[in-house]
């Protein structure tokens, strides 16, 4: 790829920030391994994940979520939000169906730079997990901490302690990257509880393997595990290091809603 020009969008969405290359325009052969590249935040754009967009048969859009090292993601709430903006912003378009590695997403503009997304119903654990019975949730202990493991287009493992302004750093890592049990890594989420509608949350996310200010599929699974474990509400507003995020928890799926924001576009040489 070597004096290959590419055009690149960045958007951040509650300061969870990608990087954005409309394949359809900037055919790449290996993004996944361009991702290595465009998100070091030293050498060059930097971002959490790149979205690279591609022709979809069965959705407006196709977005594949890659990572800082190199591996693929399924889903990417915020992500999917930065991509509404995107088709809202220079393509006038305001509703788009996005498919993913989880299935379809539905994108709705509700507001001023503000976009909805439907995450569908919460899914099954299964491949995700070594070892533990067939669900769509289970509940265990790992170096001295509860672990509620969910799959929210995401596989997340959601931690309740009682005050989040210090997380077990290195607990979470090992966690995130106990490859035994979780054979592609698994989100860490750590929650704390404000009051029946309100949770902070704090996020190590796989494929990143650090703490990032947002997480769009952690606050669907954070709000769940609130919702269904810990007896929280059904509409719960997720404040996030990045700012705040609302889920809402239903019987026919799950919604997550949020700004978006436009950086900046350029043009850079690989």
């Amino acid at each position: 790829m070597s004096g290959k020009h590419l055009k690149f969008y960045k958007f951040e969405g509650t300061l969870n920030d990608f990087v954005v290359i409309d394949g359809r325009e900037n055919s790449i052969e290996h993004p996944e391994e361009l991702s290595k590249i465009l998100l070091d935040r030293h050498a060059s754009i930097g971002g959490d994940s790149l979205l690279y967009l591609e022709e979809s048969k069965i959705a407006d859009i196709k977005m594949r979520v890659l990572e800082k090292d190199g591996s693929e993601s399924e889903m990417c709430g915020n992500g999917a939000r930065c991509i509404g903006l995107y088709f809202s912003k220079f393509f006038n378009r305001n509703s788009i169906k996005i498919e993913t590695k989880a299935g379809i997403k539905v994108v709705k503009k509700v507001d001023d730079n503000v976009f909805s997304v439907s995450m569908g119903a919460m899914g099954k654990i299964d491949k995700f997990v070594k070892g533990l019975p067939t669900g769509n949730s289970h509940i265990i202990e790992l170096f001295g901490l509860k672990l509620y493991i969910v799959n929210s287009s995401e596989p997340h493992a959601v931690i309740p302690l009682k005050n989040i302004k210090r997380i077990p750093k290195n607990k979470a890592l090992k966690i995130a990257k106990n490859f035994t049990l979780f054979p592609f890594g698994i989100n860490v989420d750590f929650i704390e509880i404000v009051n029946k509608s309100t949770i902070k949350m704090r996020t190590i996310e796989r494929g990143v393997y650090e703490e990032t200010l947002a997480c769009g599929t952690g606050a669907v699974a954070s709000s769940y595990v609130f919702n269904k474990f810990l007896n929280g509400e059904s509409v719960v507003l997720v404040k996030a290091l990045g700012g705040g995020l609302k889920v809402k928890i239903t019987d026919d799926g799950n919604y997550l809603e949020g700004k978006a924001n436009f950086v900046f576009k350029g043009e850079i040489e690989i």
